[in-house]
């Protein structure tokens, strides 16, 4: 699982409104965050999607996660190996509905492509198959939502801790609150307020977890956070309540 920050020098970020993004939300160099998943298997995702397929009645986050998944396996073809990996990214986008892409080096569309060097990349290591099956879900869960255009061109002048770790998930998102939530469902960054979350805040926020001499610069790169077993047990036992539905073998 990663959290991958972009800076409005990158194409295809370099426009105007992201450059305005960036100086307006503490005038670091981001503007934009999205939570990632690397070496995803097809099977996986087959299997996901069977489950919610044959399940009844879903509740409505669940209906948006089994059309989302349907839609990511609509671009391989049916005969595609199942152990066949992709990585999958998690966005929300100005003016757009939240949406994940498939990342490939065969795409000719940069914003399909891996992420290059000049993403700054926070991968947490170590997390256990049910905390990442959890969060994959979660992240399928918010595919359709509509962006939260005001909460984004207001946050940077709203409080930034008001320990909104507890508060429900909004029904509209921006950037980095999503990927503050995201943070929040792994016991991460629960004193930080989902309203006056940044790009900048947030990744300042996630230096508290680098260990040992890794630091971050300016080019960019991928800076591992790690935690111990403890940390990892504890979001583990509880990660299957982030969906909030008894779906048999969802989360196995």
């Amino acid at each position: 699982m990663n959290l991958c920050f972009v800076t409005s020098s990158t194409v295809p970020f370099d426009v105007m409104w992201n450059r305005v993004a960036a100086w307006a939300t503490g005038g670091g160099p981001y503007c934009h965050v999205e939570c990632a998943f690397e070496g995803i298997t097809l099977q996986r995702l087959r299997a996901l999607r069977d489950v919610l397929v044959t399940s009844g009645q879903l509740p409505s986050t669940l209906q948006r996660a089994r059309d989302a998944v349907s839609a990511v396996l609509e671009a391989f073809p049916p005969n595609a190996p199942g152990n066949h990996t992709v990585t999958l990214a998690f966005h929300a986008l100005a003016g757009s509905p939240l949406g994940v892409r498939v990342l490939s080096p065969r795409s000719n569309d940069v914003l399909y492509q891996p992420y290059s060097k000049a993403w700054r990349i926070y991968r947490l290591e170590g997390a256990p198959r049910a905390a990442v099956q959890a969060q994959l879900v979660w992240s399928f869960t918010k595919v359709g939502l509509p962006y939260d255009t005001m909460g984004a061109l207001t946050s940077p002048w709203r409080s930034k801790c008001v320990h909104g770790g507890g508060s429900p998930d909004p029904d509209q998102w921006f950037c980095s609150n999503l990927a503050l939530r995201f943070c929040q469902n792994l016991n991460m960054l629960g004193h930080l307020s989902l309203a006056g979350t940044t790009p900048n805040s947030l990744e300042l926020a996630l230096h508290q977890y680098i260990k040992g001499d890794a630091r971050p610069d300016d080019d960019g790169g991928t800076i591992p956070l790690t935690f111990d077993a403890e940390h990892w047990s504890l979001v583990a036992s509880v990660a299957p309540y982030i969906v909030r539905a008894d779906l048999g073998g969802l989360l196995e």
